[in-house]
């Protein structure tokens, strides 16, 4: 055997223990069981993503047979809420002026779950700070944004606006602001 030849051997010999400790080198793996078609669609479990990049650039699939080691190409679909953008009728049942500001009271004819609400003023230079609450019965109000600040600035040199309250799933039948 020629010195070229064993070098090249101890080369190959090297190389296929450095692939075998790149699997080894993981901090997580996971089995995929009841793989029986060359396609077929792998659910995410959610433990999954406290372990990976939020990217998920680190994610990988292998198929480990006796004999051969094969990193598997995958597609990955992301997939994203839905979401539904739906006007919803109310009535302004109180309409008041106090020593503080405004007060504001609507009434939903729906019973829709809501998590925006769009305001448009008269005014055009304002800067205010709203407190938004609920109530399924006008007697007991739960707070849902508390010093949340809505703006708007119109003049010779600019136009802004910043008047949508954007807060968590909320169902109730009374709003007040």
């Amino acid at each position: 055997m020629t010195l070229t030849t064993r070098l090249f051997i101890v080369f190959l010999v090297g190389c296929t223990s450095f692939c075998a400790a790149q699997i080894e080198s993981y901090n997580y793996k996971r089995e995929l069981n009841e793989v029986n078609d060359e396609w077929h669609k792998v659910a995410l479990p959610d433990a999954v993503f406290g372990k990976v990049k939020s990217d998920l650039s680190d994610l990988r699939i292998y198929g480990i047979t006796k004999t051969d080691t094969i990193e598997a190409p995958y597609l990955l679909q992301v997939l994203s809420e839905k979401i539904v953008s739906k006007t919803i009728s109310f009535d302004i049942i109180n309409k008041t002026k106090g020593a503080n500001g405004y007060y504001f009271t609507f009434q939903l004819n729906s019973e829709d779950i809501i998590n925006l609400i769009h305001l448009n003023f008269k005014e055009q230079n304002f800067d205010w700070r709203i407190e938004l609450q609920g109530s399924q019965n006008q007697q007991e109000w739960f707070t849902i944004l508390e010093d949340y600040r809505i703006m708007s600035i119109k003049n010779e040199t600019t136009d802004f606006k910043f008047t949508n309250l954007d807060f968590p799933d909320a169902k109730y039948l009374f709003l007040d602001f």
